[in-house]
């Protein structure tokens, strides 16, 4: 199965989405778009994603509350030394919604301005 996006919102200068990844599983993400100058690339997307098994409800869940933290301000996604560090909780704290679920880090060097 292909994966595909359910839901996609640009907001405050985040992407979050949900996409179904397998039969199984749906992965929640936040991304920002950093200017950058590496290796002749314009832009980095620094990306955190949450994977949530077996539950859609969950997924829109914590995807709502991510955005109410954006929202706050009270969210900061991770910086390029939490991806150097392997900090994958980086921004996450205070978000109990999310425990037991496996986090991961993404950044793509990109030679577009948009997500």
């Amino acid at each position: 199965m292909s994966s595909f996006f359910i839901k996609r919102e640009e907001a405050y200068g985040f992407l979050m989405e949900i996409e179904i990844e397998s039969d199984f599983e749906f992965i929640v993400s936040v991304s920002r778009l950093k200017a950058g100058s590496q290796g002749g690339f314009e832009n980095e997307i620094y990306s955190q994603l949450v994977h949530v098994p077996d539950s859609i409800e969950r997924a829109l869940n914590i995807f709502s509350l991510w955005r109410k933290k954006i929202e706050a301000g009270d969210h900061e996604p991770p910086l390029e030394e939490d991806f150097e560090n392997g900090n994958v909780l980086a921004g996450l704290n205070k978000f109990p919604e999310i425990d037991g679920l496996r986090v991961t880090l993404s950044k793509i060097l990109s030679s577009s301005s948009n997500f």
